[in-house]
């Protein structure tokens, strides 16, 4: 701020005095505009710290946690109905997604959002297993309902933890809203939901 009242004062007495020639008030408008966005960015970053997670990295994560939660209640990704087996009485077919068809990418899915125990349990439940590295899920078909779009609200951002309210509103019944209280945690692979134990 101190620069750009210098740069005026020195604009104005130049003008005053007649010295200052159209290409340097050029350059001194220049100077100040640059200035004026280097100030801006660097008060963009001063306003969150390392250890506090930006509304971009909130976007992502809340964007891959409703995909699967597309693929746990509403149903699985596309999958192949002639290639099934039967564990612990239930029948388990192929996934056969173009993103999720191996066990190593539905596990690289769920832990890039998720960590700690939420991860652990989003990985070894009844709807979906690893056969021979391949990704099964169980014929199941849920009723899913939430709309894709949410909102927020940050109720702490401090110290690698932030907590967040998620607001997901029932596209089959407006009035309705499911609201969630989640935390986020800094861990070693960035940000991710859940508590990083």
């Amino acid at each position: 701020m101190k620069k750009l009242i210098a740069i005026a004062l020195t604009l104005m007495l130049m003008v005053s005095c007649g010295k200052a020639t159209s290409e340097e008030l050029i350059e001194y408008s220049q100077a100040e505009d640059q200035i004026s966005v280097n100030n801006s960015d660097n008060e963009s970053m001063e306003s969150l710290s390392d250890n506090q997670i930006s509304d971009d990295e909130i976007k992502t994560l809340l964007d891959f946690y409703i995909e699967y939660r597309h693929f746990t209640r509403g149903g699985p990704p596309h999958i192949d109905s002639e290639d099934f087996i039967e564990l612990n009485g239930n029948e388990y077919y192929r996934v056969d997604d173009e993103n999720y068809d191996t066990w190593a990418e539905w596990e690289a899915f769920i832990r890039s959002f998720y960590c700690g125990s939420l991860a652990e349990d989003a990985l070894f439940n009844e709807h979906y297993t690893d056969v021979d590295g391949a990704l099964y899920c169980a014929n199941f078909a849920g009723q899913y309902s939430l709309s894709d779009d949410y909102i927020y609200e940050v109720l702490r951002n401090e110290n690698g933890e932030a907590v967040i309210r998620v607001t997901l509103q029932d596209y089959m019944s407006p009035l309705n809203a499911s609201v969630y209280t989640m935390t986020f945690s800094l861990t070693d692979d960035g940000w991710r939901i859940g508590y990083d134990f």
